[in-house]
């Protein structure tokens, strides 16, 4: 059986409101307010649950498992909302606060985000991956596939080589890796002796890889192709996503069309899409079809985006 784990650094209470309208410079009413525990890898793991639930697929005890770092009133807070809606979390405490990131939606559909910095995590960083190391040894005792996903920003205290070292260790103890996050710590881990198996960069994330503005479909195929024998899932928003996968002169890039929808929220789309994709590929369809695992992700994630498919 193929076990899934989810890796949040920089957890957040997220704080959400509807309005019909954003009008600055004065007091804005929301007529519905939604608090949840958030964070990418938590979005992704709220999304593979809430899946396998509608499709009324039992992904098993312990069939996944969210590690993330949290700490002070929010951290509890954040771990009470995880209780309250059955996500298997697994936690590294810490002395600083969670963050908190909040979102003013809009009927019209352009959202205002802020985010806050995320809390220096310290020692936290090595115990996250002996914890991580000891949940595969685990699984692997028991016959079973584990997939880790590493999903987002890095904390100010944790070094670009964060993740890097952590592909290195979860490959060491025959696990699957897929990392969706940017900047030097996305860079590094690509440069490494062991990279991912799996990575989801936008086109914008793609274009600061490759140093250089990536304009089209093919620039983006191009660049996708030359990080060595890795899946590159390159989201283009409503254009759709880019798969880049094969070994050597085998590499190539199939062009997946979007589903355009009006959009009413963008945040936690490229959650969704990474959730939706795990879930088909390594739960529903068992590692059998990339394209056909893209295909049903970019429709759930055109789903959400439209406020058609709430994941709450």
């Amino acid at each position: 059986m193929t076990k899934i784990i989810t890796l949040t650094l920089s957890p957040a209470v997220d704080v959400e409101y509807l309005v019909t309208e954003i009008e600055p410079e004065k007091t804005n009413r929301s007529r519905q307010l939604t608090v949840k525990c958030g964070g990418k890898g938590i979005n992704v793991s709220r999304c593979i649950k809430k899946l396998s639930e509608r499709d009324g697929r039992d992904i098993g005890n312990g069939g996944l498992t969210t590690v993330a770092v949290t700490g002070g009133e929010t951290g509890k807070l954040l771990k009470r909302m995880a209780e309250r809606e059955n996500l298997r979390l697994k936690t590294v405490n810490i002395q600083g606060e969670t963050r908190i990131n909040t979102s003013v939606i809009p009927d019209e559909g352009r959202s205002v985000e802020v985010n806050s910095p995320s809390p220096p995590i310290g020692e936290a960083g090595n115990r996250i991956i002996r914890t991580i190391g000891d949940i595969l040894k685990k699984e692997r005792t028991a016959g079973n596939d584990c997939v880790v996903v590493m999903a987002g920003s890095l904390p100010s205290d944790v070094g670009a080589d964060y993740y890097a070292r952590m592909i290195c260790t979860v490959k060491d103890l025959g696990g699957i890796t897929v990392l969706d996050c940017d900047g030097e710590a996305m860079r590094v881990a690509l440069a490494s002796s062991g990279k991912p198996d799996f990575i989801k960069p936008n086109i914008h994330e793609l274009s600061g890889i490759a140093g250089r503005s990536l304009e089209t479909a093919g620039e983006a195929s191009e660049s996708a192709i030359s990080l060595g024998d890795i899946c590159v899932l390159t989201t283009m928003g409503e254009k759709g996503v880019l798969v880049t996968c094969g070994k050597g002169k085998s590499r190539k890039s199939t062009y997946v069309p979007g589903c355009p929808e009006k959009v009413k929220r963008l945040k936690g789309a490229g959650d969704t899409f990474l959730g939706a994709f795990i879930y088909n590929y390594f739960i529903v369809t068992n590692r059998k079809n990339i394209i056909s695992s893209v295909k049903y992700a970019n429709r759930i994630s055109a789903e959400f985006v439209s406020g058609r498919l709430s994941l709450d």
